[in-house]
């Protein structure tokens, strides 16, 4: 029985954008709220990211909505790639009239072999996102308001609040932090750095341990660059190599009440992912140990 989703991008791609001469798809990668599809094309291979549904809601994020997704990821790979930072070329945003048609996002197929990154490269990849000119525009995860002055920390403290709140509510542990506002987290930086904020092995295409570019932007915010290096640390990925790669140690400019709160926003954040996102009792059970570890330390030095 044919795939209506597959029959529905297929169409679109032959009759709106038959410039691109787009090939049969074949299913590539299959996440809980994106389809992603591989393709040739004259131009080489080509990659059409599909969400599976218009709107989402999760504890981590309630209410998103997907088409948002694919305009943050064409805009702000726009941008990147203006400024030579290695990030696919994007080369169609389609967005359909009928909203329970399906909207895509069509880009260059970067020829990753699977493998990971050197450390010391990836880095240096980072310290150099860090160094860029934060966009002059609203970013996905900064919300409906984000304007060009939209700072981390009132993002991080309103959505570690509400999250925490929502992981008490299921769990019925204790998990109280102080109140924190952004105020205590430190002045934000004059220029702000732009921060990927998901740097998994899966979102860093390379090859022979060369990065080829950076993929998934949905999270970036502008912010203290100690905030995207927090992130990598709790997923378990900062590993030996990438500090001296990087150049600096991010933390000795933050207090340990700021790091901390970073460290909390990225492990609340996975006790929610396995819980109910891709479910895993084990890396639940595992992430909320955390939470509750990070919680006391905050309460003990706040």
């Amino acid at each position: 029985m044919p795939d209506p989703v597959l029959t529905d991008v297929a169409a679109a791609l032959r009759d709106q954008h038959a410039d691109l001469g787009v090939g049969p798809l074949s299913l590539w990668a299959r996440g809980s709220e994106f389809l992603v599809y591989r393709a040739g094309s004259p131009g080489g291979d080509v990659v059409v990211r599909v969400p599976t549904a218009t709107r989402f809601s999760t504890s981590n994020d309630p209410d998103q909505d997907t088409r948002a997704s694919l305009e943050h990821e064409h805009r702000l790979s726009a941008h990147l790639r203006g400024l030579g930072f290695p990030v696919p070329a994007m080369l169609a945003l389609h967005l359909a009239e009928d909203r329970e048609r399906r909207d895509f996002l069509v880009a260059e197929l970067v020829p990753g072999d699977g493998g990971p990154a050197r450390p010391v490269e990836l880095g240096a990849l980072v310290r150099r996102l860090h160094r860029l000119p934060a966009p002059p525009f609203g970013l996905l995860a900064e919300g409906r308001t984000a304007s060009a002055s939209a700072a981390a920390n009132a993002v991080v403290c309103a959505r570690l609040e509400r999250r925490l709140a929502a992981l008490r509510a299921r769990t019925g542990q204790r998990l109280t932090v102080p109140l924190i506002g952004a105020a205590d987290l430190g002045p934000d930086p004059v220029e702000p750095s732009l921060l990927h904020l998901d740097l998994r092995p899966e979102n860093v295409l390379a090859r022979g341990g060369e990065v080829l570019a950076l993929i998934d932007w949905s999270n970036a915010l502008r912010g203290h660059p100690a905030l995207d290096i927090a992130r990598l640390a709790e997923y378990g990925n900062l590993v030996d190599g990438f500090l001296e790669g990087y150049g600096l140690d991010p933390f000795a400019t933050v207090s340990p009440v700021t790091e901390l709160v970073y460290r909390l926003d990225t492990a609340v954040m996975l006790a929610h992912v396995f819980a109910e996102h891709e479910p895993n009792p084990t890396r639940a059970a595992v992430q909320l140990a955390r939470v509750g570890e990070l919680c006391a330390e905050l309460r003990r030095v706040a």
